[in-house]
């Protein structure tokens, strides 16, 4: 399979469905059509996300990734491609040019399961599990997870309990205990699955003495913290939870509803704010972590602007606040050119909604001008 194939053709190529049925099934999971049309195969093995489907159904499937350099051809079989976070073990000068899999034996059975908040969201956890049904019993299976660890885990001791042995309930239970071993999953979010997946009593945790309960008796999951900070040129003095992300802390505590929560991996970008002058992803820093430092969100760029109005309808565009934290933090001074001489691109991205274009305004210096539609349909009317 070339390493261009698209999630796209994957999910309706004949010979793909018929051979690796497990790959059309995963298909559907991955994101929107927007991205299974453009997302390859190929890019997602070499990205290497840790809750993406792709590769974690490679390591189930036992495929081998080709990787062609000047010097050659590395076949690299996927248990060994991923190496951790984001890391593989494609050298600076490899690419994957091929992925090659197992066809399906006549008696094999596969599928794959996740959780994720919404369609098209990154998966909380997910599982890929394949196996073959011989005399009832379940011969050579394989348990991989993703969304669980730095890369896609084989659950090997999962996979222990239930090698040779009937689909029974007992033999499930015993496969589901085992996942202590197996799985530590990095983030508190994707703990829940591993044990709603394996109820059983367990022994109550000490209560830190720190924590405290709320008026209906449940217990917090983390202490309070008092953080004192600058937010927009205010001084901000409150008390978070030491596990709130900086985010939730702007939206639902401060309310400032400019900036957003989208994939909350810190790739959308829709969380962007400054802090000390940095551009950061709110997503991915606890708000307990910035006492003494200042933040700046996109409603702190409006307040200079000369006019008000869009502040309402800015909130609406979800990638507004890191195109704009972004021209303010990266504007370096460049040659002027005319509209002639603009690329397509150039000139597409220069027409922007009134909101954006008077934000821009704010924001921008004087010496770099920002043209909006309206502005050049009423130049060009006048002249």
């Amino acid at each position: 399979m070339g390493a261009l194939t698209t999630h796209a053709e994957l999910g309706a190529n004949a010979l793909v469905r018929h051979h690796v049925p497990l790959l059309a099934e995963a298909v559907p999971l991955i994101a929107h059509p927007a991205i299974r049309n453009r997302g390859t195969i190929g890019g997602s093995l070499a990205y290497a996300d840790p809750a993406a489907e792709l590769p974690a159904c490679c390591v189930a499937l036992d495929a081998v990734i080709v990787a062609t350099s000047p010097s050659g051809e590395r076949r690299i079989p996927a248990g060994k491609f991923f190496t951790g976070l984001y890391a593989t073990a494609l050298a600076d000068n490899e690419l994957i040019s091929a992925v090659e899999f197992p066809a399906r034996k006549a008696d094999e059975r596969s599928v794959i399961l996740e959780l994720a908040r919404r369609s098209g969201d990154y998966a909380m956890a997910g599982i890929v599990a394949r196996a073959q049904i011989s005399g009832g019993t379940l011969a050579d299976p394989r348990l991989v997870f993703f969304g669980v660890g730095e890369m896609p885990v084989t659950a090997n001791s999962a996979t222990a309990a239930i090698a040779g042995k009937p689909a029974t309930p007992e033999i499930i239970a015993r496969a589901q205990s085992a996942l202590d071993a197996d799985l530590d999953p990095p983030r508190g979010s994707a703990r829940r699955p591993r044990h709603e997946a394996a109820p059983r009593p367990r022994a109550p945790r000490p209560r830190p003495a720190a924590a405290h309960s709320n008026p209906g008796g449940t217990r917090r999951m983390s202490t309070a913290v008092d953080i004192s900070l600058t937010v927009n040129g205010e001084r901000v003095v409150s008390r978070v939870e030491a596990r709130r992300h900086l985010v939730d802390f702007l939206r639902l505590d401060l309310g400032l509803m400019g900036t957003h929560t989208g994939c909350e991996h810190g790739v959308c970008g829709a969380c962007t704010v400054r802090v000390d002058g940095k551009i950061v992803r709110g997503c991915l820093v606890l708000a307990a972590s910035l006492d003494g430092s200042r933040v700046e969100t996109i409603e702190g760029p409006l307040r200079l602007g000369r006019d008000p109005r869009p502040a309402g309808r800015i909130h609406r565009a979800q990638r507004l606040p890191v195109r704009l934290l972004h021209a303010r933090h990266a504007h370096q001074p460049r040659p002027t050119c005319s509209p002639a001489t603009r690329s397509p691109h150039a000139r597409k991205s220069a027409s922007t909604c009134p909101a954006t274009t008077a934000a821009a305004r704010a924001i921008t210096p004087s010496s770099m001008p920002v043209a909006s539609t309206a502005a050049k349909r009423n130049a060009k009317a006048g002249s």
